[in-house]
C-alpha cells in the first residue's frame, strides 16, 4: 500500500498524489503545483510523506513558479 501526501508550512494537507496498491518497482509522480481544489498554490517550501506499508518517508521540496 502506498500513499503520497503534500503539506504546506502550517502542516495542512495540500494534495494527495497517490494512494493504493502498487507492485514493487520504481515509480515517478509529478505534481502540477495545484491543491486538491485545482487552484495554483504559492511558491515556497512544501513537505511530503511517502507511506509504503508500515514505513513513512518524509521529505521537503521547493516549488518555484
Amino acid at each position: 500500500a502506498v500513499t503520497l501526501l503534500i503539506y504546506d508550512l502550517l502542516g495542512q494537507q495540500v494534495r494527495q498524489l497517490a494512494e493504493g496498491q502498487l507492485a514493487a518497482g520504481r515509480y515517478a509522480v509529478a505534481w502540477d503545483g495545484r491543491n486538491r481544489n485545482g487552484h495554483n498554490v504559492a511558491s515556497g517550501v512544501y513537505f511530503y510523506t511517502l507511506a509504503v506499508g508500515e514505513k513513512i518517508y518524509p521529505g521537503r521540496m521547493l516549488l518555484v513558479r
